[in-house]
């Protein structure tokens, strides 16, 4: 507690707290001694009797090799005779610190890690894609659009089956249900895809769903390349096989 001149005049403390020595045998000190770098302003404000706009403020101090946090907080205590003085109470809040320090620290990692999984995605030479439990597109990737030409704003919200060629859509729509109920991943398989220029496209994919923290389907995602150009040559052989054999015959 300090007087109108801002001398401390008595002082008590948690003897288990592990506080500097500056805190501890204060009695006779100035404010200003006691928490150095406080802020004149506020000095000026209590000796003039106004009322301070801050009222607390953290300081960071090496106890025993350790850094360690404080809060210091004022108030004004009214004292017989129209006399005020000053009632400051310092908090260790360390615990509290470093705790808020970790988890900017998370943050910090976490947004480091999202960046670094955007440029992966962003620049995968696969097709990513992830959609909802329900088969509705939620996200497709960069090479998702350039390989089929498809907008984003167009595919969000659009069913998988919406671009898959009909022949095939029958056995897709099969291993789809299978994933949802038991979350494997399925063998690459190989089928059409409708192109934004009305083309089909040939593509290898494979998916497997997730599960949340009730292990209930949550969403899928799925890996997929452009393989037209190989399975086109794998037509042609076949067909050539087929007319060859007949020719034998």
């Amino acid at each position: 507690i300090y007087n109108h001149e801002l001398t401390c005049t008595s002082c008590g403390y948690n003897k288990n707290n592990e506080l500097p020595s500056h805190l501890k045998n204060v009695i006779g000190d100035c404010l200003s001694q006691i928490v150095p770098g406080i802020d004149k302003d506020f000095l000026t404000d209590v000796k003039t009797g106004k009322k301070p706009s801050k009222l607390q403020w953290e300081q960071r101090l090496e106890v025993a090799s350790h850094s360690k946090y404080f809060k210091h907080s004022f108030r004004h205590l009214s004292l017989p005779g129209e006399k005020t003085a000053l009632v400051h109470c310092v908090d260790d809040v360390t615990t509290e610190k470093n705790a808020a320090l970790l988890r900017e620290d998370e943050i910090v990692q976490l947004r480091r890690s999202l960046k670094d999984s955007a440029e992966i995605v962003e620049n995968a030479t696969e097709m990513i894609f992830k959609v909802d439990k329900a088969g509705y597109f939620t996200f497709i990737s960069e090479e998702f659009q350039r390989a089929l030409g498809h907008d984003v704003d167009k595919m969000l919200g659009k069913h998988f089956s919406e671009i898959v060629h009909p022949d095939d859509l029958p056995e897709i729509a099969e291993v789809f249900a299978y994933i949802v109920e038991f979350g494997k991943t399925t063998l690459n398989r190989v089928f059409r895809v409708i192109h934004a220029d009305g083309s089909y496209r040939w593509v290898s994919c494979s998916a497997l769903f997730l599960f949340d923290e009730n292990n209930i389907t949550s969403h899928g995602i799925g890996f997929a390349q452009d393989v037209t150009d190989l399975q086109e040559a794998v037509n042609t052989l076949k067909a050539t096989e087929q007319r060859y054999a007949a020719f034998i015959k």
